[in-house]
């Protein structure tokens, strides 16, 4: 009986070695990844405008409207996006609108006048779900 385990265990350890090398760099077909070089991941929708009343006056603001390709992800696969502001370097994490869906729509820059939405924001990485210990942005 001792043997026999002896040899399992031996059996074992041969089958879970040597199961060849990985390439980090070569791993580049997870749009979560930084390095990913796959085909587009968003999709610009169209830029409108949205009134907003407020005591004392009306804000026009600037919004931006894209999607992504479900089809690029993992089934049942949740993410944010994070979006950069060009001109500011201001960060923020957008969910999808509506919710559930694939589709973002992003304010860029807040009511500024005479700033065009094109110079200020566009989606730059997506970010999976936050796992309990991780934190998937910096």
């Amino acid at each position: 009986m001792k043997r026999t385990a002896t040899y399992l265990c031996i059996a074992l350890l041969a089958c879970a070695c040597g199961k060849g090398e990985l390439d980090p760099a070569s791993l580049t077909g997870n749009p979560f990844d930084a390095d990913y070089d796959g085909p587009p991941v968003f999709v610009y929708d169209s830029t409108y405008t949205q009134t907003v009343t407020i005591p004392g006056g009306v804000i026009v603001n600037q919004v931006i409207a894209f999607h992504v390709k479900s089809e690029l992800l993992p089934v049942n696969t949740g993410y944010s996006v994070e979006v950069v502001e060009t001109v500011t370097g201001d960060r923020a994490v957008i969910n999808p609108d509506p919710p559930n869906s694939h589709g973002f729509r992003y304010q860029p820059c807040g009511p500024v006048v005479g700033r065009s939405a094109s110079n200020c924001a566009f989606p730059t990485t997506m970010t999976p779900p936050r796992r309990k210990g991780v934190r998937p942005l910096q």
